[in-house]
C-alpha cells in the first residue's frame, strides 16, 4: 500500500525544497511492484530482482542524475543474512524543464529498475528468502507529492528435486524487455556514437549529422556545467563542461535520436569502470529474518 513518505518529506524540507503536497485527497500517483527473473533459485546463482514503477499520466519520477528540484527514489533493501544485492541499472531518462529554467531528468509512464542478486554459495536447499526494499520517491506534476511503499517477494532455494531455477515467464518476459531499455555499453567503433575528452576536460560527443544527442550525468559524477544547453544538441556534435574543481569520475547516459524517432542509449565512463564496480555488490548482513523453511 503506498502512503505518505514522511522521511522523504522531513529530507525535503530540511534542504529548502517547497512546492510539494505531504498528503495527496485523491490517492497515491505512482504504483511500485517488486517481482524477480527466477522464483526458484540456486546456491551461488545470480539473478535479477526488478522494481516497476507505474507513473500516472502526465506526472514523473526523477531519475538519479544532476537534478535541479528533484530527487529520485530512495530503495533500502532488507535482505536475509549473505544474500548480495548489486547497483541499480536505471533506464535512460527524459530531460524535463520547468518554469525558472529548471532541468531534471525524470522517468515517466512505466519505467522499471533492475538490481543482480547473488545467493549465498550455503544457502540451504529447499529454504525460503524474503526480501524486503523500503522504497521512497517524489512525484511531480505542477506540485509535487512524497509517497513510499514497502515491497517484498520470496524465492526459494533448490531442494534436492529441484535442482535447476525455475523461471516465472511472465517476469522472465518483463525483465528481459526492461534489460533491452538499459543503456548500453559505449561502442568501440565509434558507430553509431563516440566520444572523448579535450584537453580543456569537457567531453565532445559525435553522431551523425542532424542526430538529437543527450547527456544526463549520474548524480555521482564529476558536476556537469549548464546543462540546459549544454546537455542536448540537434547536430550530431555536443559539447559537455565540467566543473574543474571536481576531482570525481565521469558517468552518465548518452542519448541518440534520429529521424525516425527511435532512441538509443549508451553509458558512457571516464576512466572506464571495473566489472566489480559496475556490479556494485554488497553484503547484507544486518537483518535479523532468518532464512524461512519450505514447508
Amino acid at each position: 500500500m503506498v502512503q505518505t513518505s514522511f522521511l522523504l518529506v522531513t529530507a525535503l524540507l530540511a534542504a529548502g525544497v517547497t512546492g510539494f503536497e505531504p498528503e495527496p485527497d485523491d490517492g497515491p500517483r505512482v504504483t511500485a511492484t517488486l517481482f524477480a527473473e527466477h522464483a526458484v533459485v540456486q546456491p551461488g546463482q545470480t539473478t535479477w530482482l526488478a522494481i516497476r514503477f507505474e507513473v500516472q499520466e502526465g506526472w514523473h519520477i526523477y531519475w538519479p542524475g544532476q537534478n535541479d528540484t528533484g530527487m529520485s527514489p530512495i530503495l533500502d533493501w532488507k535482505l536475509p543474512k549473505g544474500w548480495e544485492i548489486g547497483r541499480a541499472r536505471w533506464p535512460a531518462p527524459s530531460r524535463h524543464v520547468s518554469a525558472g529554467d529548471m532541468l531534471d531528468h525524470v522517468l515517466e509512464g512505466s519505467a522499471t529498475v533492475l538490481f543482480p542478486v547473488r545467493v549465498p554459495k550455503d544457502a540451504t536447499p529447499g529454504s525460503g528468502a524474503m526480501l524486503f526494499c523500503a522504497a521512497e520517491w517524489l512525484v511531480c506534476k505542477q506540485m509535487c507529492i512524497a509517497e513510499r511503499d514497502d515491497l517484498m517477494y520470496s524465492l526459494k532455494v533448490a531442494g534436492q528435486f529441484q535442482p535447476l531455477p525455475v523461471a516465472r515467464s511472465r517476469d522472465l518476459a518483463e525483465i528481459a524487455h526492461a534489460r533491452s531499455l538499459l543503456p548500453e555499453p559505449m561502442p568501440e567503433s565509434g558507430d553509431p556514437v563516440s566520444a572523448a575528452l579535450n584537453e580543456d576536460g569537457s567531453l565532445m560527443i559525435h553522431a551523425a549529422p542532424g542526430v538529437r544527442l543527450t547527456f544526463a550525468p549520474y548524480e555521482d559524477s564529476r558536476a556537469a556545467l549548464d546543462l540546459l544547453t549544454s546537455g542536448t544538441s540537434e547536430t550530431g556534435e555536443l559539447r559537455v563542461s565540467f566543473d574543474p574543481a571536481d576531482e570525481r569520475p565521469i558517468a552518465g547516459v548518452i542519448t541518440i535520436e534520429g529521424n525516425t524517432g527511435k532512441a538509443r542509449s549508451f553509458e558512457y565512463r571516464h576512466p572506464p569502470a571495473s566489472s566489480q564496480e559496475l556490479d556494485g555488490f554488497t553484503i547484507q548482513g544486518n537483518d535479523p529474518r532468518p532464512e524461512e523453511e519450505s514447508p
